[in-house]
């Protein structure tokens, strides 16, 4: 699968996760070698940013495996533990159904 096709299909998929109203906070994580990876999620994002406004996600991490397993996820929970008192006063507020995205496509 080409890059485009990714672009077209994946990207969007993910970055809608990212920004849903109901995520309190993500990590989202690469090894940094894959076809969909951070960096390219992040450029995405960005030349998107009228569709999926990651500022309005005020806790988020890029994070990208570099170190052994073990510290690898030290420093993810690590972050994720830092988040959780903030996530937990978050206050969930109604949408309209008008507002709701839905996406739809098939790979043939």
């Amino acid at each position: 699968m080409t890059l485009h096709l990714l672009t077209f299909f994946l990207f969007p998929l993910h970055s809608g996760f990212i920004i849903h109203p109901n995520v309190g906070a993500i990590l989202v994580v690469d090894k940094g070698d894959e076809p969909v990876n951070n960096s390219h999620l992040k450029q995405f994002l960005e030349e998107h940013k009228a569709t999926y406004p990651l500022a309005g996600v005020e806790l988020h991490q890029f994070f990208t495996l570099r170190k052994s397993f073990e510290e690898d996820i030290t420093d993810a929970s690590g972050c994720v533990l830092s988040w959780l008192d903030r996530v937990n006063s978050l206050q969930r507020t109604p949408h309209p159904l008008s507002e709701l995205k839905v996406k739809s496509f098939v790979i043939v």
